[in-house]
């Protein structure tokens, strides 16, 4: 189990105000379980990289 979400491109997302308000509240809550180190489970990550496409937004963030 490692951090793998990249936060860069969550903050981006946040900084550009997608109209997704459920993009919106995923990327917060990775971002805030994220900054109090929180170690994401592969399970996890896969769960918010499916969420997130779900939505329509490309390139959640993974990098290995």
């Amino acid at each position: 189990m490692t951090n793998i979400i990249n936060i860069d491109v969550a903050r981006s997302r946040i900084a550009k105000r997608p109209q997704n308000p459920i993009v919106q509240a995923l990327d917060a809550l990775a971002l805030a379980l994220t900054d109090h180190d929180h170690i994401w489970s592969d399970q996890e990550v896969s769960l918010y990289e499916t969420a997130i496409a779900y939505c329509g937004c490309t390139g959640s963030g993974s990098s290995a």
